[in-house]
């Protein structure tokens, strides 16, 4: 995917364009960290690293310490037991700053968010999606100036009923001539309450929740 300030490659599920229920969904981590291996600006430097990364932690477990992928599989299906494979095989996905942040308590800088709007926007031009799942809600921030400044149409955007200490957002933009929905919800790596989580998007992505979770139990 040839596009300017897209340093890696996303990931595209085998069953992505069939959609879950029908819809394309893309969901958007937030960033890579480096490690503390020397080879770790290496494997950053690998543009098929977000691939590699959902492949060996989200698909095969490999968790590396991290509870980002069993946290996030816990909001969507209720547990982490299933088949993973299957699951992603629905998705596509890719993470949001183009940049490795220098640990996981660094935190992105204005300009990282500018450009990760810009490249999000031809991003989702190219892959289509009808849903699109953000994991964590900082991005959402900058997503009414930035579509502005890019002629994206924002049709809502909205912040819903507090869980914990984090506000679910939830945005309407139209692109490709559709109108495609956001969510937003809070950052899955510590602190997360998943099972209010999986309350927030039953009530929010019902009929997708309902296919996935009746699909990936069969299998």
């Amino acid at each position: 995917m040839d596009i300017k300030n897209l340093k890696w490659q996303p990931y595209v599920g085998l069953n992505y364009q069939k959609g879950v229920n029908g819809r394309k969904v893309l969901i958007v981590g937030e960033s890579h960290y480096l490690g503390n291996d020397e080879n770790s600006i290496e494997k950053h430097n690998n543009p098929l690293f977000t691939q590699i990364v959902i492949n060996e932690l989200a698909i095969n477990r490999y968790y590396w310490n991290t509870k980002i992928f069993p946290n996030f599989h816990r909001a969507l299906i209720g547990n982490d037991s299933f088949n993973a494979e299957l699951l992603w095989s629905y998705f596509s996905f890719y993470n949001f700053i183009q940049r490795p942040m220098e640990s996981n308590k660094s935190r992105p800088t204005e300009n990282d968010f500018e450009i990760a709007w810009q490249v999000f926007f031809n991003v989702a031009k190219k892959l289509n999606p009808d849903l699109c799942i953000f994991i964590g809600t900082s991005s959402s921030n900058f997503l009414s100036y930035q579509s502005e400044k890019n002629n994206i149409e924002l049709k809502e955007l909205k912040w819903l009923k507090k869980i914990g200490n984090t506000y679910p957002r939830k945005a309407i933009i139209s692109l490709n001539k559709k109108e495609i929905e956001l969510h937003f919800i809070k950052h899955t790596s510590q602190y997360f309450s998943w099972y209010k989580w999986n309350e927030h998007l039953t009530n929010e992505i019902p009929n997708e929740l309902e296919y996935l979770k009746k699909t990936v139990a069969n299998n």
